[in-house]
């Protein structure tokens, strides 16, 4: 019984997240390529930032595009993770960034001269203030990047908050709310790790016309794009 009772929520959370999904897959479609666009522009930014700041080639990418509510995309960073809220302009929702909990060890590793490659693997301590401090640095980068190739779309200032061990939901602002995830896979000496960049889908919708206008080199719309993404999301 105990074991039922706690899939139920997520399995309820999934179910719902997936059904406003597919009622908005037409809307996802205007905007969700050129989101990824400058999305792409910006971890690009972020990986020369991070090979500077850790004396070596890291290689970053966007690996995956999903949308879902925050409580469900958090679980893939947290508890044992870090996390940061970005807060743009007078958005009602902050952009949230991610760190599993293993890429939190390489880059503290890597910060302080490793490669990276050998972190610890304590599972049983809290993160400490060190670590903490040093992924703010590692956040801060990427809301920086974020804002350089956004500029134009968001057109307001960028405030990173310092990184948390736990995600703030519900009490200090971060309404459990639909959120478009991207999944970005950062390999560092030949290790892949993860981390997690979530954008208000009410915020970035309201965003579209301008992100469209602001992405010259957008590829043209695929008429079967809306049909594919809800597919996509019905099968995982």
């Amino acid at each position: 019984m105990d074991a039922a009772t706690s899939t139920e929520p997520a399995a309820v959370e999934t179910s719902n997240a997936t059904a406003r999904l597919l009622e908005t897959a037409d809307d996802a479609a205007s905007f969700l390529p050129a989101l990824t666009n400058i999305t792409e522009r910006a971890i690009a930014r972020w990986q020369d930032d991070l090979s500077v700041a850790m004396s070596r080639t890291i290689a970053v990418k966007l690996y995956k595009t999903s949308i879902d509510s925050t409580r469900f995309l958090a679980r893939k960073v947290s508890p044992e993770g870090a996390s940061s809220l970005v807060h743009v302009g007078n958005w009602r929702t902050p952009v949230i960034i991610g760190a599993t909990r293993e890429l939190v060890f390489a880059c503290v590793d890597a910060l302080f001269g490793g490669d990276g490659s050998e972190p610890p693997h304590e599972t049983d301590r809290p993160l400490s203030q060190i670590e903490l401090d040093l992924m703010s640095h590692v956040f801060t980068l990427l809301a920086e990047a974020i804002q350089a190739e956004f500029g134009k779309v968001l057109d307001a200032p960028v405030e990173t908050l310092p990184a948390a061990a736990t995600l703030p939901l519900d009490d200090t602002g971060v309404p459990d709310c639909t959120m478009i995830g991207c999944i970005v896979s950062l390999d560092i000496s030949g290790h892949h790790q993860q981390a997690l960049l979530c954008f208000p889908h009410a915020e970035i919708t309201a965003l579209a016309p301008r992100l469209a206008a602001c992405t010259a080199d957008q590829a043209p719309r695929d008429p079967e794009w809306a049909r594919k993404f809800s597919d996509e999301v019905t099968r995982t």
